[in-house]
């Protein structure tokens, strides 16, 4: 959904062909399932404290701030896709928090709470507000043309 609103809202081009850098994605995703899945069959998994931050800081903010700064005109971009699915996000996290289809065992950084409901801070920061960014900076990156 994200990519689709940012083609069809904010980009209007059309590439014709899919990045270069494609195949460095199906490289990543292939060692980052078999690393997940060593660590979640091990039991490994479950021990790290504020596993969260940890993955979604790991695969989110390097290539955002790589993709920012390569590309300062995506700020604005992005700013135009983030700013509405930001209100979705928000009122999906928490219509999903308050009927108990997510619930949020563990350790985290923080906690925020709306409206009497609670969820960590990272769900909030790397889904709810800066998820769609995140998207959008792979999307660019390994699929479209960074333009």
């Amino acid at each position: 959904f994200v990519v689709m609103y940012y083609e069809y809202f904010i980009e209007r081009d059309r590439p014709r062909k899919i990045s270069e850098n494609f195949k460095f994605l199906i490289v990543l995703l292939v060692i980052t399932t078999v690393v997940e899945l060593a660590l979640l069959f091990s039991g490994v998994f479950y021990n790290f404290k504020y596993i969260y931050i940890i993955w979604a800081g790991l695969y989110s903010l390097p290539v955002g701030i790589y993709v920012l700064a390569k590309r300062r005109s995506f700020i604005k971009k992005f700013f135009f896709v983030v700013t509405p699915l930001f209100v979705i996000n928000l009122i999906h996290e928490l219509t999903a928090v308050k009927t108990g289809q997510w619930f949020f065992p563990g350790s985290y950084i923080g906690t925020v709470e709306l409206f009497g409901l609670a969820f960590p801070f990272e769900e909030f920061f790397f889904f709810v507000l800066f998820g769609a960014a995140f998207v959008l900076s792979y999307y660019e990156l390994f699929v479209d043309d960074m333009k």
